[in-house]
């Protein structure tokens, strides 16, 4: 593995959000066990398929998601799925913050396919910089971590010619920005 792969298999989309929203559940008071179960249902509803979508769809470079036509589909079906999630945390009557971090999901990955729908941005960069915002909400020193790791991330995606530079600030913008205002509201 070459130096500039870690950063970015490192604070991976599919790692770094399943391992914030179980740590922000039990910072808002939800059980570590409770935290853990909706997350993993967050996991199997509405990470896993988008993933697979994005997956049997267009050009592969590694695991990622380089051709416009797999970042649409996967975000539509992650919006639906995401959707769904919500649905059953609300059918369930999940914890408060269980169902406000269904709805930053949902929020955030409409946020983020409308900016694909026109340009590419990095999405490794924007989940750790979402993470990031909505961190510096609720326990502040985590957060300009995560601004601070997203730094790495981003060098990584330029290096390994995933992304341009402009891709990865808009990324970090859009994430940070998004991931800040769920925080507030």
């Amino acid at each position: 593995m070459k130096i500039e792969e870690l950063p970015s298999k490192i604070f991976h989309p599919l790692l770094i959000l399943p391992i914030a929203g179980v740590s922000i559940l039990i910072l808002e008071g939800v059980s570590p066990a409770d935290s853990l179960k909706w997350v993993s249902i967050w996991i199997l509803v509405a990470m896993i398929p988008p993933s697979v979508v994005a997956w049997n769809t267009g050009e592969k470079k590694g695991f990622d998601v380089i051709s416009r036509q797999q970042r649409n589909k996967s975000y539509v079906t992650g919006v639906t799925c995401l959707s769904l999630a919500l649905g059953i945390a609300y059918f369930f009557s999940a914890p408060k913050p269980v169902i406000d971090l269904g709805i930053y999901g949902v929020v955030a990955s409409s946020v983020f396919g409308v900016f694909n729908r026109f340009t590419k941005i990095s999405i490794h960069t924007g989940s750790l910089s979402f993470v990031a915002g909505g961190f510096l909400t609720i326990m502040p020193p985590i957060g300009v971590a995560g601004v601070i790791a997203s730094v790495p991330v981003g060098w990584s995606r330029v290096k390994l010619d995933c992304h341009t530079k402009s891709q990865v600030i808009q990324g970090a913008v859009v994430g940070l920005t998004s991931g800040f205002l769920a925080g507030v509201l």
